[in-house]
């Protein structure tokens, strides 16, 4: 172990001493919050664990509001789903009809359809 050397060359001062003991002070204010903070922090996880699981619990809960908000979502996503798939099947139909009454078009690309009902495509560089 290193020897402990007693210095007699500087002397405390009372600012020093109030110095110190407010740094002892304001620690111990800090570590105070910060126990504060910890366990505040600590309950607010246990609640959220609480209530995690009795939202868990409602939405499996046949009636219960959420599951019935649930229900409701999940029957919406699946209509959109539906209707985006018969669309995408409406437009490629719609897109090969075209092709079909207007063989010139085929191999074209780009094709559209202007505000009057006309034909027109891209030319290719």
């Amino acid at each position: 172990m290193g020897a402990v050397h007693e210095s007699r060359n500087y002397q405390r001062n009372d600012d020093i001493k109030r110095l110190f003991t407010l740094m002892a002070m304001l620690t111990n204010e800090s570590m105070a919050i910060s126990e504060q903070g910890v366990a505040l922090a600590r309950q607010a996880l246990q609640d959220l664990a609480t209530r995690t699981q009795a939202m868990i619990e409602e939405i499996l809960t046949p009636g219960s509001p959420t599951f019935v908000i649930r229900e409701k979502i999940l029957q919406i996503a699946s209509d959109q789903q539906r209707i985006d798939l018969f669309a995408k099947i409406v437009e490629l139909i719609f897109w090969e009809e075209v092709r079909r009454q207007h063989p010139v078009l085929r191999g074209k690309p780009g094709i559209s359809i202007n505000s009057d009902w006309s034909l027109c495509w891209m030319k290719r560089n």
